[in-house]
Formats: structure tokens, C-alpha cells, sequence
């Protein structure tokens, strides 16, 4: 039988690729949750502006982020929604996605957890 549900309040690990000039980063985050989700496409939709959407963006991942290896000019970035926003564009997607995301790979090492 095939175990497809997402226990909540675990970590999963996972290098960040892009098709863009950017290199790879790692980040250690909690999976979004499936209301997450929802709520956070709902608050993506009604943000009207550029900046209203990139808050929504990331006051989201910087919620669900534990870790990852993102430098500044003082060397390891902290985790903030501030931070987050200041991702090149390039990069949102990808980040939503894995968070938001759930594969089945991650399903099976959760089921292990």
C-alpha cells in the first residue's frame, strides 16, 4: 500500500538548481502543508503589486526554512523575510516549488522519520 500522507513537523533537505547563471544553494526547510499551500496561492493571487507579492513570497519560505547555505557580505545570511526578498527573481520559483512541492521520494524517507 502506497503511504502518501505528509506528517508535519520534520525537515527535509535539498540543493537549489536553476537554469539560470545562479549558482546551486542548499536549504534544510518543513514541507508547506497542503492549507499552506492553498493559502499561500489565495495570498499570491490577491497581492495587487510587485512588492505585495514578493512580502507574500517571503514571509512564506523564510516561515518554512530552517537553514540553508545563502552568504552575504558578513558571510551566513540569517533567515528572514527580508532576506528571502532580496533572492533574485530567478530564484523564487524554484524555492516555492520545492517547498510547496512533496515527491514521492520525500514521502518514502519521511515514512522512515
Amino acid at each position: 500500500m502506497p503511504r502518501l500522507l505528509i506528517n508535519d513537523g520534520f525537515t527535509l533537505d535539498r540543493k537549489i538548481k536553476t537554469g539560470y547563471d545562479y549558482p546551486e544553494f542548499s536549504v534544510k526547510y518543513r514541507p508547506a502543508m497542503p492549507e499552506e499551500v492553498y493559502q499561500y496561492g489565495e495570498d499570491m493571487a490577491s497581492a495587487s503589486t510587485g512588492a505585495a507579492k514578493n512580502k507574500v513570497f517571503s514571509k512564506f519560505v523564510a516561515k518554512h526554512l530552517v537553514g540553508w547555505d545563502v552568504e552575504d557580505e558578513k558571510g551566513l545570511a540569517e533567515i528572514t523575510d527580508v532576506n528571502v526578498g532580496r533572492l533574485p527573481h530567478a530564484l523564487h520559483g524554484p524555492l516555492a516549488d520545492v517547498i510547496t512541492g512533496y515527491a514521492r521520494k520525500e514521502l518514502e524517507a519521511d515514512a522512515k522519520n
